[in-house]
């Protein structure tokens, strides 16, 4: 939503006849998986290629039952050539919090995100 921020991002909007309600986020990636080094260097060069387009979808927005969101993982390519997809095909996963001790004595908690894989994705241009 914001130009120029890094990495891309912004808001997913349902339109139902007049009614327009927020659903979820997305945002252009480097691997999630991978960490390291990070793709943000090659940046400093030239334009990044954020090789992931993330998608997380509000389960109860989109009439699914309450309890969780939907993560998905597409490819994503920065610069597709003449006839190339600019997404391919990727993962589902029902994301959920789970409570955990953060440390040994259990003084402490943290929420994470865990993911179970559900299905695959695709997407298709419109002309």
């Amino acid at each position: 939503d914001e130009v120029g921020y890094e990495p891309p991002q912004g808001a997913l909007l349902l339109v139902d006849g007049d009614e327009t309600r927020r659903a979820g986020t997305w945002q252009l990636s480097e691997d999630p998986e991978d960490k390291r080094d990070g793709l943000w260097v090659w940046g400093l060069f030239e334009e990044p290629l954020y090789p992931f387009l993330l998608v997380s979808l509000d389960s109860e927005e989109i009439g699914l039952p309450e309890g969780g969101r939907l993560a998905l993982q597409l490819g994503h390519k920065s610069r597709p050539t003449e006839g190339e997809a600019l997404l391919s095909s990727g993962t589902v996963a029902v994301r959920r919090k789970e409570n955990v001790a953060a440390d040994r004595m259990g003084l402490s908690r943290a929420a994470l995100d865990v993911d179970t894989n559900i299905g695959t994705v695709s997407a298709q241009s419109v002309k």
